[in-house]
């Protein structure tokens, strides 16, 4: 899920290349670091997040916050972001302190974040949020809150994983 424009990983032993296994680190991962820049240099903020994978292999992901902040300022200025997630953590240890290594799965990905207006998307967008913490199979979504948060989709344009 690239556009041939992004720098190749360097540990190329420990890359997760197909989506269906990105997928499945997505699926273990509670929180996403969202980066973004402004006039003032980078910010870097952790959100909860849910995703959706389109037919056309196409993935979306979505994530809410305030309607006023200094999130909402930069994506506005520059709806650029890069993201990342990471899980399953663990101490790998050896004889020697530096034999020691730290296991992870983990994906970082570049797209463009847009703030949605219409009802029906951003309940869409907090639909798939909840799915990820609550296995009923639909939530009755209170309108009145729904108009004061603001819901954002990142429309991934390139995703890399990586596993040691």
């Amino acid at each position: 899920m690239s556009n041939g424009t992004f720098p190749v990983m360097r540990r190329s032993d420990r890359a997760v290349e197909n989506l269906p296994d990105i997928l499945a680190i997505l699926e273990q991962c509670v929180v996403m670091r969202l980066a973004m820049t402004g006039p003032d240099g980078p910010y870097i903020v952790p959100v909860n997040f849910g995703y959706l994978l389109h037919s056309e292999q196409r993935l979306t992901l979505y994530f809410h916050g305030a309607l006023q902040g200094r999130k909402r300022d930069m994506l506005d200025a520059d709806p650029r972001v890069c993201f990342e997630v990471d899980c399953e953590h663990r101490l790998i240890a050896k004889e020697t302190a530096c034999g020691y290594s730290y296991g992870y799965a983990s994906a970082i990905g570049f797209g463009k974040a847009r703030r949605l207006t219409e009802a029906t998307e951003k309940a869409q967008g907090l639909s798939c949020l909840m799915a990820r913490f609550d296995s009923a199979p639909s939530f009755v979504l209170n309108m009145e809150a729904m108009e004061k948060t603001a819901v954002y989709a990142i429309d991934v344009e390139h995703i890399t994983g990586k596993r040691h």
